[in-house]
């Protein structure tokens, strides 16, 4: 009484996990697509394969903004950036030296 259920169903027909000996074995082979159902905190969050209460739309939107950001940031401060800057510092001080000449 009072406890929480988490459990996950996995699909073990499909062919990936057939046949399924060793339900230890198949646990462990299994993808995301022998996933059939999600029970967090006693509350289903899959069934038959699909979300449930989840609104797919809102959620490629929210990766999509989190994936621009990390790309802004990528490109701002990461390794890109650094070279692209090298990159532009080089080619500048070859033109400066031609000119020079």
């Amino acid at each position: 009484p009072g406890m929480q259920a988490d459990l996950v169903v996995i699909d073990a027909r499909a062919l990936n996990l057939w046949p399924a000996h060793d339900p230890i074995a198949a646990a462990l082979q299994a993808g995301i697509a022998n996933i059939e159902a999600v029970m967090i905190a006693g509350n289903w969050r899959k069934r038959h394969h699909a979300l449930v209460d989840t609104d797919i739309d809102e959620v490629k939107d929210r990766l999509m903004q989190s994936g621009e950001r990390f790309a802004h940031k990528i490109r701002a401060t990461g390794p890109v950036a650094r070279t692209r800057r090298r990159v532009v510092r080089t080619v500048v001080r070859r033109h400066l030296r031609r000119q020079l000449r």
